[in-house]
Formats: structure tokens, sequence, C-alpha cells
């Protein structure tokens, strides 16, 4: 079954492979350096 309202999907890609995985993705994709350090730091600025 397909919907009729198809969000906007991208990828995020961090990590040392990141670089030569982006290249070979056929997808919409963003590359983010630090994402895990990016999300620590947001959960400690909450608490």
């Amino acid at each position: 079954m397909e919907s009729k309202h198809t969000p906007e999907v991208v990828c995020l890609l961090s990590g040392g492979a990141a670089g030569a995985l982006a290249p070979r993705l056929a997808i919409p994709f963003q590359l983010q350096d630090n994402l895990v350090l990016e999300g620590l730091y947001r959960i400690g600025q909450s608490l």
C-alpha cells in the first residue's frame, strides 16, 4: 500500500566510513560530523 503523503526522508551519515559510503548512495543523504557527540551535548543541556 502506498501512502499519498510521503514525508521527505534523508539518511544521516556519520563516522569514519561516511565519506567512502556517500558516493555509493542513490538516496538523499547528509554528512553529519560528530553526530553522537552533538546528541550527547543536547541531552546534557536538557538535564
